[in-house]
């Protein structure tokens, strides 16, 4: 995630700009599971902060119970100290690395150490600060620290506090008008719920058939080569009829055929109409331009008649009777159009 996480948690509306300032001093060498955990402890809502990960696509957030199923192994291959300073509690193996719930999945640093340490890729994934320490307090008891009592310090504390007198305790400022709503409210099944295919099969442990893509592949499929000099004579059943024998000609050798070559040699042009070898000239010896337009007009108006004649005689036109009671089917079928009629 591109930026400081204060800095993302503000433009989502989590937090203040005071708050941010408060928590972190911009300083890199801190963990940003450190800045989260004094987030939390100045108001910030831990349901609304690991929710605010899952929708970043760091789901589904673990629960408790996932918490405490934690791979024996592979916790003591990651030291207490660094688990509690980096606030991450690896969870078990998987074929896509690790899977480590952390209080900030977006740290690359905390991600690139715990990758060093537990020996491989991190699948990083989000659970509540408060569940997420207890793990962590759980999976490591002997680290904890013990305060070491000073028995000269204790006594003089003692005898500074009055007798009878109750010492003031410094109540937890209450947010006030500087706390803000969040953007989003997710409910907590939401967030549960809420898996990518690749966490989904990590946490599970199914062994994929293949990686799924979100965006399937295009495939190719190859179009039949379609030549583009067509004639006539391409589409024609071929001839079983022996072509004549020339004086001069040689009877065919029995040798068997050659192999066909990579494209064949083009059937040659069927001779041009003389229709439309008269409207060509008559369109060559044009001498202005309203000639031309006059000539070509002319030879459109003859196709048309043309194809129209054509499918009139085809039958394009069955079924229909006509408009009137002298035009029949049969009328239609004994159609000849003159080519003098301007119709």
């Amino acid at each position: 995630m591109p930026g400081r996480l204060v800095d993302q948690l503000v433009v989502a509306g989590l937090v203040t700009e005071v708050q941010a300032r408060a928590s972190d001093a911009g300083d890199p060498q801190v963990p940003s599971g450190q800045v989260v955990q004094s987030l939390v402890s100045q108001g910030l809502d831990e349901h609304s902060l690991a929710g605010f990960f899952v929708n970043l696509g760091f789901g589904p957030m673990l629960r408790a119970c996932d918490l405490a199923g934690a791979d024996a192994g592979l916790v003591r291959r990651l030291p207490g100290a660094v688990a509690r300073d980096l606030c991450a509690m690896p969870l078990r193996p998987s074929r896509v690395g690790a899977i480590v719930a952390m209080a900030d999945p977006t740290d690359e640093r905390s991600v690139a150490k715990l990758s060093e340490l537990l020996g491989g890729s991190i699948l990083p994934t989000v659970a509540k600060l408060s569940d997420l320490l207890e793990s962590i307090d759980l999976a490591y008891p002997a680290e904890q620290p013990t305060p070491a009592v000073d028995p000269l310090a204790l006594a003089r504390a003692r005898s500074a506090t009055p007798t009878g007198a109750v010492p003031l305790v410094n109540a937890k400022p209450t947010s006030g008008t500087e706390k803000t709503v969040p953007s989003f409210e997710a409910s907590l099944s939401e967030l549960v719920s809420k898996a990518s295919p690749v966490w989904d099969r990590a946490w599970n442990k199914t062994a994929p058939t293949r990686d799924v893509s979100l965006t399937p592949k295009a495939t190719h499929v190859p179009l039949p080569r379609i030549s583009t000099t067509l004639t006539p004579h391409a589409f024609a059943p071929p001839s079983n009829t022996p072509h004549p024998a020339t004086p001069g000609s040689k009877p065919a050798s029995s040798s068997p055929p050659s192999a066909p070559h990579g494209r064949s040699n083009p059937p040659p042009a069927s001779a041009s109409d003389p229709a439309i070898a008269a409207q060509l000239d008559e369109l060559a010896q044009a001498s202005s331009r309203d000639e031309v337009v006059r000539v070509a007009c002319e030879a459109c108006l003859a196709a048309a008649r043309g194809a129209a004649f054509l499918a009139l005689r085809k039958g394009v036109f069955r079924g229909w009777d006509g408009a009137g009671d002298e035009v029949t089917s049969a009328g239609i079928r004994s159609l000849w159009i003159p080519a003098t009629n301007p119709s």
